[in-house]
């Protein structure tokens, strides 16, 4: 039995030879679609357009392979939808999760706020609302406010340009004031809402 000669995939000159072909291999892949159909259960259509004839040539018929291209486009769609839907929602919970995350600072710059002027008034780090934790976090947020003052005090109202009323640059400042230990406990007075119900929000 001799070697089965191998095809050369290339376009084929010979117009006689090219229409030849184009019928046998047409009848073939309509001839496995047809197996695959029925092995399988599944749906298919071949589509062939030849430029020498005024219409492809469609399988099984017509209105078959008008069913199917309407399923894969309806299909196709609603994926897209679906899609763009999913991409919409997480869009929207990213910006709330940003929103949260701002929100829950900025209420625990308001308590740390508070907290700080209820030492000042007579309060004093050991209430017992606030942990280790909390007074740490007190501790940092009245260095960073001094250091505020301090740059608005030697820098901004020093400025010949300064204006009252203009706004001054209070994330500009300097690295060399040194770090405050906590304040000495005070007289007790009423207690200040509890800042570690606020914790960092993650």
């Amino acid at each position: 039995m001799g070697k089965r000669r191998k095809l050369k995939l290339a376009y084929i000159s010979n117009d006689s030879i090219r229409r030849t072909t184009l019928r046998r291999r047409g009848d073939g892949l309509k001839k496995k679609l047809s197996e695959i159909k029925t092995l399988c259960g599944v749906d298919a259509c071949a589509v062939i357009y030849d430029p020498e004839k005024p219409t492809p040539d469609v399988w099984p018929s017509e209105p078959e392979v008008s069913d199917v291209i309407k399923r894969v486009d309806t299909e196709t769609a609603t994926k897209r939808i679906m899609m763009n839907q999913k991409d919409f929602l997480n869009q929207c919970i990213e910006k709330a999760k940003k929103q949260e995350r701002r929100m829950v600072e900025d209420n625990k710059e308001i308590r740390l706020k508070e907290a700080m002027f209820k030492c000042l008034e007579g309060g004093k780090m050991g209430d017992p609302d606030m942990n280790n934790k909390d007074r740490r976090e007190l501790c940092e947020f009245v260095n960073k406010y001094l250091k505020n003052l301090y740059y608005h005090r030697d820098v901004t109202l020093k400025n010949p340009d300064f204006e009252i009323g203009e706004s001054s640059s209070r994330h500009m400042v300097p690295s060399y004031v040194p770090v405050m230990a906590p304040p000495p406990p005070m007289a007790e007075v009423s207690s200040f809402p509890p800042l570690h119900s606020l914790g960092t929000h993650t």
